[in-house]
């Protein structure tokens, strides 16, 4: 039985997941004090959410790019449940909407981690 101490055996894998813990941990920490705290005491919460990210061509062009890169995502969960069989994508789906992109990612990462080691066990 593989434990999770073996799952992260070499240097390599031990760097990567550190480095996803810790980008999805600031994002986690900045997007709890920097960006919800004003959303949800706004009387507009559906401009505030929506909206807001539009407010001039530089936020624009990083909006867009972060809801493509999120459709992308989704679009690569509902491919790899149907070609390989991954389960829970659902969960990371939901992540990608809030708090974001960056933590659905991240869990998605972890989920697909798992079944390949799993794969790899039954083989």
């Amino acid at each position: 039985m593989s434990t999770r101490i073996e799952r992260l055996q070499g240097p390599v894998e031990r760097l990567f997941w550190g480095a996803v813990a810790l980008i999805t941990l600031t994002f986690c920490a900045l997007f709890f004090t920097l960006v919800l705290p004003p959303v949800v005491h706004t009387s507009d919460f559906m401009r505030a959410a929506l909206l807001d990210g539009f407010v001039n061509p530089t936020a624009r062009g990083y909006t867009l790019d972060t809801l493509c890169t999120g459709l992308l995502v989704l679009a690569w969960i509902a491919y790899e449940r149907a070609r390989y069989g991954i389960r829970h994508g659902w969960i990371a789906a939901l992540l990608v909407f809030v708090p974001g992109v960056v933590v659905g990612l991240a869990v998605y990462f972890w989920l697909r981690s798992r079944h390949s080691h799993d794969c790899q066990r039954t083989d």
